[in-house]
């Protein structure tokens, strides 16, 4: 996130092209797709990497859209967010889980396109370089 970031602006942080890595998972487990009925968020958390804190963000989304979206991601695809952070001097922000069925988009495709999307509360005047962490989770037999 850099510095001189409006509040009125997002900032998007993209990964064109992230393999999903179904395939393999699935063999691991050793299921079938058909097995699975929903597929989404698990647990996914942003980390400050030079111990700047979060306080100038309001939210962060994290989203997921076929590889080549016009546009990129839009709100349709968010996996993961929170809100509510201006002000909180966190370094470690826990994301939480979107309610979306995700199997299609990762099932389907080979790879997706992700986007980490930072809301300032104002405008930024600190860089912060930060980690994200996330993963999915699989279920079957969901009636």
């Amino acid at each position: 996130m850099p510095a001189g970031q409006p509040n009125f602006q997002s900032f998007v942080n993209a990964q064109e092209i992230v393999p999903t890595s179904i395939a393999e998972a699935l063999l691991e487990a050793n299921v079938t797709a058909d097995d699975v009925d929903i597929y989404g968020g698990f647990r996914a958390r942003v980390v400050s990497l030079t111990g700047e804190d979060f306080s100038e963000i309001e939210r962060i989304e994290l989203r997921a859209c076929p590889v080549g979206t016009p546009g990129g991601c839009d709100r349709s695809f968010l996996m993961f967010s929170q809100g509510d952070l201006f002000r909180r001097r966190d370094q470690t922000i826990n994301l939480s889980p979107g309610l979306l069925n995700f199997k299609e988009l990762f099932f389907g495709n080979d790879f997706v396109r992700i986007e980490l999307v930072f809301f300032p509360g104002i405008t930024t005047s600190r860089n912060i370089e930060a980690r994200l962490e996330w993963s999915a989770i699989a279920f079957g037999n969901v009636d």
